[in-house]
């Protein structure tokens, strides 16, 4: 298990000021800090210890009882939900209890098979159309993916967990990020994770590409960089010099590269978690205050 400190939060679930216009979620759990996922892209990788934020199911129970209004939550949008420590102190199961109770719409991220220990739970959700569970890959390339993901499951492990919610009858899709300029945004590396996508019979892709809203992350990521791809070094650095996101004419290329890829599959890239949510374009410019490095 990861090695734990313990953490008092003042609140349980983080408001955001508009839904999130990929995800659509209005708000956010997180139980566990940090992560030994080690992703190069994350924030909550650089953390040395998990968190464990012993009052969080108290908090949410207090929260949701004092919510007037449906909210859409989203589990797991910077912690892993089923790290090493969900195995101990359950606040991920306990938490789709208390939400699944006052029958809230609830979307998971995971790159974990241990969200299938909660199967049960989350089949009946699902199948009333309050659930979607959202697998996070970047790539298809296990040894690309080692690099940059050293202490999560490999890609191929959780096309598996994908096809085995759908066996259940989970609704279940897979979030494509971080699309990682001159890495992973490439045609063929694109392609390769969508055909899996659809042969796995998932329902939606969610892609976003690379985004360094942390002043550290964007530090350590160059750093990262400069060790294992020099050659792309000064080009990503260019295209983020500016911003947190790369400019325009590259979200526009990745857009359009996304459709074309897309357009024989057809698999939707957005998430209707309701009837009657209209269809959108493919969604890569996430300029939010939720980035989307998952």
């Amino acid at each position: 298990m990861d090695t734990l400190h313990y953490l008092q939060s003042r609140k349980a679930l983080a408001r955001l000021q508009a839904q999130h216009p990929l995800l659509k979620i209005d708000c956010c759990y997180n139980p566990y800090v940090g992560c030994a996922g080690g992703c190069v892209y994350c924030p909550s990788s650089r953390l040395s210890k998990t968190g464990v934020r012993t009052n969080m199911l108290h908090l949410l129970s207090r929260e949701l009882d004092a919510t007037t209004h449906k909210l859409h939550i989203g589990i797991g949008t910077s912690c892993e939900p089923y790290c090493g420590a969900e195995k101990k102190f359950n606040l991920t199961r306990h938490a789709l209890d208390i939400i699944m109770k006052r029958r809230m719409p609830l979307q998971i991220f995971t790159k974990s098979e241990l969200v299938l220990r909660d199967i049960s739970m989350l089949r009946d959700y699902s199948q009333s159309g309050l659930l979607a569970v959202s697998i996070s890959i970047c790539t298809m390339d296990k040894k690309l993916s080692q690099t940059l993901e050293p202490g999560t499951p490999d890609p191929q492990s959780r096309i598996d967990l994908l096809v085995a919610l759908k066996r259940q009858g989970i609704f279940a899709g897979v979030v494509l990020s971080p699309i990682i300029p001159a890495i992973t945004d490439s045609r063929e590396q694109m392609k390769e994770v969508v055909e899996r996508v659809k042969k796995a019979e998932g329902d939606y892709i969610l892609p976003a590409i690379l985004c360094m809203a942390h002043p550290a992350m964007k530090s350590f990521f160059m750093n990262f960089l400069h060790l294992h791809f020099p050659k792309v070094e000064h080009r990503l650095f260019a295209l983020y010099e500016r911003n947190i996101m790369p400019p325009e004419p590259y979200i526009r290329r990745i857009n359009d590269l996304l459709a074309e890829i897309n357009s024989a599959m057809a698999i939707p890239m957005h998430i209707p978690l309701e009837p009657g949510i209209c269809s959108i374009s493919p969604c890569i410019d996430i300029r939010h205050e939720l980035p989307l490095n998952m």
